[in-house]
């Protein structure tokens, strides 16, 4: 798992220039606004946090999380996203976790270097789904090809005992 993140995290500095956003949670931008976006380092930090919880966990930070949406729906959608695009997440919640992103990057009050990384976080769930579903696929595969070997197996002595009956 920690290679997953680490992949992510390299091209996130490579496309970001490894800065951070000035803008801290809690604090006012220059129109007089609460910053309602988590920092870059936060982000990562949430990206990295959810692979270790157990199932029960899970579902009481998902709770938790949509109690506090109202009060920082930005942060909150992301925090629930990253729950949701953990590696042991169901394909629905992956699914789930692309629509939260998707909603996120048409926020006009994100910094370029944070619609980068939601752009990654996107990408990387897009491809887990597809590598899941090939994976499946692969195993369909795999059990055909052993039931017809099986197939064969059973045809083969009756064929050898057919070609020697005279």
């Amino acid at each position: 798992m920690a290679n997953r993140y680490t992949l992510l995290l390299v091209l996130l500095f490579g496309l970001a220039g490894c800065t951070q956003s000035d803008l801290k949670p809690g604090t006012a931008d220059a129109t007089g606004t609460p910053g309602q976006m988590l920092s870059l380092t936060e982000m990562l930090n949430c990206v990295a946090a959810n692979d270790t919880l157990n199932p029960a966990q899970v579902k009481r930070r998902q709770t938790e999380l949509e109690q506090t949406l109202s009060s920082n729906p930005i942060a909150g959608r992301f925090r629930l996203a990253c729950l949701f695009g953990r590696s042991s997440a169901s394909d629905a919640e992956l699914i789930r976790a692309r629509q939260l992103l998707e909603a996120l990057q048409r926020e006009p009050t994100l910094e370029p270097e944070q619609l980068k990384l939601l752009t990654l976080l996107q990408r990387n769930l897009l491809l887990t789904q597809r590598l899941r579903q090939q994976l499946r696929e692969t195993r369909e595969y795999r059990d055909k090809i052993e039931q017809l070997k099986g197939l064969e197996e059973e045809l083969e002595p009756s064929t050898v005992e057919q070609e020697t009956t005279p």
